[in-house]
């Protein structure tokens, strides 16, 4: 992927991610001891 994502795109995939964060953590934390396969489902960008 090239260039950047617009700035409403980005504002929203930021909010989401915050949002989120706890989530994001622990499915890194599966992936790095289980693999992958095995992580948390979220909700999706809205």
């Amino acid at each position: 992927m090239e260039g950047r994502p617009p700035p409403k795109a980005m504002a929203l995939v930021v909010e989401w991610a915050t949002i989120h964060q706890q989530d994001l953590l622990t499915n890194w934390k599966i992936l790095i001891e289980e693999g992958e396969g095995k992580f948390l489902k979220m909700e999706p960008l809205k």
